[in-house]
């Protein structure tokens, strides 16, 4: 339903639960030039929502999807992971079946939540439900971590 108010650029952060209510109020203004900046990197940009053939196809190519993985999400069971970002993707309700980026959010859990989870993300970009990984807030303790473990 954002794809129509010409959003292309949301992070569907699980520790940004105001997104979707401001998303709501933007839809129902239904101004489809609408243009938003919102504080903490929640749209990328917003911008008129293509027109004639383009379609949903034509939208969801235009659009980035990103999620960060937050510290909850982050586990030493792989499975809870992927758990947790299919979820992700299902609750966006576009019909899409893969999110363009996951990151870890935060290295302050401990080192085997960070790797599993790491590896857990790859597993998924290999299957074809996240096109990148990465990490945020990492310093290179953590990125070493990461670099030893292959």
């Amino acid at each position: 339903k954002y794809l129509d108010i010409g959003i292309d650029g949301v992070d569907f952060s699980s520790e940004k639960p105001d997104l979707l209510e401001f998303l709501d109020l933007t839809k129902q203004a239904g101004d489809d030039r609408a243009r938003a900046t919102v504080s903490g990197g929640l749209i990328s940009k917003a911008a008129p929502a293509p027109s004639g053939s383009a379609g949903r196809r034509g939208r969801r190519e235009g659009l980035f999807l990103s999620h960060k993985l937050s510290n909850a999400e982050q586990s030493v069971n792989g499975a809870d992971v992927r758990r947790a970002v299919k979820a992700q993707i299902a609750a966006l309700g576009l019909g899409t079946s893969y999110l363009d980026m996951v990151s870890i959010h935060s290295p302050l859990t401990d080192k085997n939540r960070r790797l599993e989870s790491y590896a857990a993300l790859l597993e998924l970009r290999d299957f074809g439900f996240v096109k990148s990984v990465g990490v945020c807030n990492y310093g290179l303790g953590a990125l070493n971590e990461i670099k030893q473990a292959g």
